[in-house]
């Protein structure tokens, strides 16, 4: 058996009989034809198809492969089933049941009793339509089985009331006259059934559908030789993940994204969530640094053309709140990132906290110009979880999100956060029990957040866990250099953060 594999980073390998082979190529697609190619060769050596396993981030596919290259689906190897002793032996003839007795049978005079007819005179016709002499008697004993002649139902003179014949019935009985009238009308037997109305159409339009999930990777490889394959699981969870984070909502809608802890990935998750609402769902969302100590949004993200900050949109949010102001005025205190689609609004870094420190009423002024230039608003906040900035931005949230690595202080340090706001009021409670914890694997070596995971159960609506990605460690952060797995984790993410909007 043949396996071929390419990993979650990229990363592909061909497995044989002889070991396992490593092999590189500079995208996923030039990797599958090099590993296809391998197969292939294998199989003009040995002059016969090939059956291969082919693993990818869809998950297993059989695959047949031809020596002159052709690819078909191959179906799965299973155990023949043993015969049971229920099975029924290939000789035995099935069991004919006999037609069921008619439900009003007919009386016959006690006078003129009837013998049991034998074997051969069953279904025979009457004397009216006699054996032809040329034919030949069955051997004696032997039952004779004949369909029984179409019988035409007599013609009904007017006024004369149908009369049923009994077969078998001796010649000299008549059966008893009806006590109708000669005049009386004739009827059918039965009842004429009820007339059916025509079924109307409620339209003649057709309702929208998004169709389903489309097959990737191997899937995808049968699909377009013309085979018919079904998504797998894991692509039909992108699926509903896409759809889930695609849809919109009447009204802006706030995120915060919350930790005590610094370095426990507030802006990582403020990022890729916010990658992920604008890739899908066409723009409008806005990632806002309310971190006054030092804040590394602006960092990590990439820069427009200006060196705008939240600190020089301050005193302009009245003349952005004018009827006359245009959609794109508030571009000029924003930074696009073109790749992923979404605005940052940024802050000065190089500024101490005290130099650029924001009121309540500040921000109040901010969140409601952001509110009219966007449909989603993410704040990646401080670590100050008593610092009036910090519990405005909380009271402006419709959602939160506790970011974490699996270091346990940081996971400490969300959990006692969210125990914080459960006592604190009524509305800090609901955001509170409708929170969505994301773990992200602080280092390669690391054992999976299991125990983390089942903590936050109890505490959070939603608890998702990120794969260790080199990539996450980068200046500027981008969903396109992410690998396939910690792609799909981040999305995953944005759905459960989506479901409780």
């Amino acid at each position: 058996m043949i396996t071929l594999t390419i990993g979650p980073d990229g990363s592909g390998s061909y497995e044989d009989e002889n070991g396992v082979e490593s092999l590189t190529a500079s995208s996923q697609e030039q990797l599958r034809s090099l590993l296809l190619g391998r197969a292939a060769s294998r199989a003009r050596q040995e002059g016969q198809p090939l059956r291969v396993v082919a693993k990818d981030t869809s998950g297993l596919t059989h695959l047949l492969i031809t020596p002159s290259g052709a690819i078909s689906l191959a179906k799965a190897e299973e155990p023949t089933p043993e015969p049971t002793s229920q099975s029924t032996p290939v000789n035995q003839m099935p069991t004919v049941h006999a037609p069921a007795t008619p439900a009003q049978p007919v009386a016959v005079p006690a006078s003129a009793p009837q013998p049991m007819p034998t074997p051969t005179q069953v279904n025979q016709p009457t004397q009216a339509m006699a054996t032809p002499a040329s034919q030949q008697p069955m051997p004696q004993g032997m039952p004779v089985y004949q369909p029984a002649p179409a019988q035409q139902a007599p013609q009904v003179m007017p006024g004369q009331v149908n009369q049923p014949t009994f077969q078998g019935a001796p010649a000299n009985y008549a059966p008893q006259q009806s006590l109708a009238p000669q005049n009386a009308p004739s009827f059918q037997m039965g009842t004429a059934p009820a007339p059916v109305s025509r079924p109307r159409p409620d339209s003649f339009l057709a309702q929208s559908s998004a169709g389903g999930p489309k097959p990737t990777g191997w899937r995808a490889v049968a699909g377009r030789l013309g085979l018919k394959v079904q998504a797998s699981q894991a692509q039909c969870q992108q699926w509903e993940d896409e759809r889930t984070v695609s849809q919109h909502w009447p009204g802006p809608r706030t995120i915060a994204v919350l930790n005590g802890k610094g370095g426990a990935g507030k802006t990582p998750t403020s990022i890729l969530l916010a990658s992920n609402f604008a890739r899908l769902g066409s723009g409008s969302v806005v990632a806002a640094d309310g971190n006054v100590t030092r804040g590394t949004l602006g960092w990590r993200t990439e820069q427009g053309p200006h060196n705008a900050t939240i600190l020089d949109m301050v005193p302009q949010t009245e003349v952005l709140m004018d009827p006359s102001a245009r959609n794109g005025d508030v571009a000029a205190y924003t930074h696009h990132q073109t790749i992923d689609q979404f605005d940052v609004l940024r802050s000065n870094p190089l500024l101490l906290s005290t130099e650029q420190k924001l009121t309540p009423e500040e921000l109040d002024g901010i969140q409601q110009v952001l509110t009219r230039y966007y449909r989603m608003i993410i704040w990646d906040t401080g670590n100050d979880e008593g610092d009036s900035l910090w519990l405005r931005i909380v009271s402006h949230a419709d959602q939160i999100v506790i970011a974490t690595t699996t270091r346990t202080d940081h996971a400490e340090a969300g959990r006692l956060l969210l125990q914080g706001l459960s006592s604190r009021d009524e509305r800090s409670a609901a955001l509170a029990a409708n929170a969505v914890v994301v773990i992200s694997q602080a280092d390669r070596e690391e054992p999976p957040a299991t125990s983390l995971v089942d903590g936050f159960a109890g505490i959070a609506r939603e608890v998702v866990t990120i794969p260790y990605d080199r990539a996450m460690r980068e200046q500027w952060l981008r969903s396109d250099k992410l690998a396939p797995a910690t792609r799909a984790a981040w999305l995953h993410a944005a759905a459960a953060v989506a479901r409780g909007l």
